[in-house]
């Protein structure tokens, strides 16, 4: 009879340990996170446009490519040979053409254009000094007029993709 209990009290020992064991490795193992947090993927992206002004008055326009995201400036690269009176717009095209992005008058000088939007409240009011960026899902276009034909302009377009 004492053998058996000295013997089961062995073998409880003997559990009793390798289950302290199995937890102490269990705890010194760094746990996955629950939940995994993806990483910032936006990127700056930089798409040129460029025009051509063919006609009587130097006009014309360029489709861009996709654009997905939001603008954040505009360059406009005027070249060498743009009159005083060019007239550059640039525009929503596709999906839908829904107005304006920039535009900018009578003017060859170079230039970097940060175009904003304002806010309206449900009564279509303008929102007081407050202005949000141009979002695109779609395709843009560049128009150039008013210039002297044969000329070349670019605007190099930025967006946060």
């Amino acid at each position: 009879m004492k053998r058996s209990v000295l013997f089961n009290s062995i073998y409880a020992s003997i559990v009793i340990c390798l289950l302290g064991a199995f937890l102490w490795v269990g705890c010194m193992h760094d746990p996955e996170p629950a939940v995994q947090v993806a990483a910032n993927s936006m990127t700056l992206q930089t798409e040129a446009i460029t025009v051509n002004a063919t006609g009587a008055v130097g006009a014309d326009t360029t489709v861009s490519g996709m654009f997905v995201g939001q603008i954040v400036d505009v360059y406009i690269d005027y070249g060498t040979t743009m009159s005083n009176t060019t007239d550059l717009t640039l525009s929503f095209y596709s999906p839908l053409a829904m107005g304006n992005v920039l535009a900018v008058t009578d003017n060859a000088t170079d230039g970097l254009y940060a175009p904003r939007l304002a806010p309206v409240s449900n009564a279509a009011a303008a929102i007081a000094n407050s202005y949000v960026p141009f979002y695109v899902n779609g395709t843009l276009l560049l128009s150039v007029g008013q210039t002297l034909s044969g000329t070349t302009a670019t605007a190099y377009v930025r967006y946060v993709k």
